[in-house]
């Protein structure tokens, strides 16, 4: 058995393998065993039953009720995959985006693979009577029940006990960059707001100051990026942002920066280029950089986005909405019902 993750780590990963034996005859419920993925003891389980002269597969990652005491949430991305025993580009895979809180501790699918004994395509992931399962575990480090009394004392717990479903209007996600003096670009793991992906970037970026004599510097700057929906050019996304670069030292704040942007095809990203100085990250005595790392948060409130349509009505005047001026090709999103 794997040991536990250690709970430094903002995100931690492991590749569970079960291996059922006697498919035909089974009828019952099969889990690992136990692996540590940030302290939560988690099991890949399967449950099969026949209704119809058709076997269904449920497929599932969840871990014991004895840890409820230790997990208030934690965010996860689980990638589900029957393996195909002769060709890898033909498994069968499915992803789940959720969460592990008390009362609900399993996630997965009901009806994750269904067959006919007869069937022709039972062969190509049952041999010799036996199918592999695969779960690919990302766990984000859980917040306890203490760091909702101590830590998060402004109201984030809000954020997490709302909506918490892909398509939920408000996420705070934490994103550690380590090796901070060493990165050009470095990308968080995906994060979902309104159904649609999201990723911050920290950048580590020269600057050239014009003196007497040239001097050159690095800053380290922080980038919201929306991927926007899948399929089309023509979307848009209003946000909300709050970006927070942590404060190690007990009692000091973080360094705080907001914005609102318009998110679309030739603005996917807004941010900061110079959040921290080359002084400010070299000096571990000021807070932000804690053993070469910096943990970046981001608070994003979005509207729920929309497709553009392709003919545009004639503007005579900016349109603004709460004093910002919204991009002509823009102007016909809050035209739209149901916004």
């Amino acid at each position: 058995m794997a040991s536990p993750t250690s709970s430094e780590e903002v995100i931690a990963r492991r590749k569970i393998r079960l291996i059922m034996q006697n498919v035909s005859t089974l009828k019952r419920t099969v889990s690992t065993a136990v692996e540590f993925i940030h302290g939560l003891p988690c099991r890949v389980i399967v449950k099969t039953t026949d209704k119809d002269d058709k076997k269904i597969l449920g497929f599932y990652v969840g871990y014991n009720e004895d840890s409820d005491d230790k997990i208030a949430i934690a965010q996860s991305n689980i990638d589900f995959t029957l393996v195909h025993r002769k060709d890898a580009a033909n498994n069968l895979k499915k992803s789940k985006f959720c969460y592990f809180r008390p009362g609900s501790r399993i996630h997965g699918f009901d009806n994750f693979f269904t067959w006919k004994a007869t069937a022709k395509n039972v062969k190509k992931f049952i041999v010799e009577n036996e199918m592999t399962l695969e779960a690919d575990i990302i766990i984000h480090r859980p917040r306890t029940p203490s760091y909702y009394s101590t830590e998060l004392s402004t109201g984030y717990y809000d954020l997490f006990s709302q909506r918490l479903t892909p398509d939920r209007s408000q996420v705070l996600f934490r994103f550690r960059v380590d090796n901070v003096m060493t990165i050009e670009r470095e990308y968080s793991p995906t994060f979902y707001v309104r159904n649609i992906p999201w990723r911050i970037m920290a950048v580590l970026k020269e600057k050239s100051k014009m003196t007497n004599e040239m001097n050159v510097s690095k800053n380290f700057g922080v980038f919201l990026r929306c991927y926007g929906i899948e399929g089309t050019d023509n979307w848009a996304c209003y946000a909300n942002v709050v970006i927070d670069i942590w404060n190690h030292i007990p009692g000091r704040l973080p360094r705080r920066k907001r914005f609102t942007h318009f998110y679309y095809k030739d603005a996917p990203d807004y941010g900061f280029a110079s959040l921290l100085s080359m002084e400010e990250l070299t000096n571990e005595y000021l807070g932000h950089v804690n053993k070469g790392s910096v943990v970046i948060e981001a608070s994003v409130s979005a509207e729920k986005p929309a497709i553009i349509p392709k003919r545009q009505p004639v503007v005579e005047r900016p349109l603004t909405i709460n004093n910002f001026v919204i991009p002509d090709a823009l102007v016909h999103l809050y035209t739209l019902e149901d916004h």
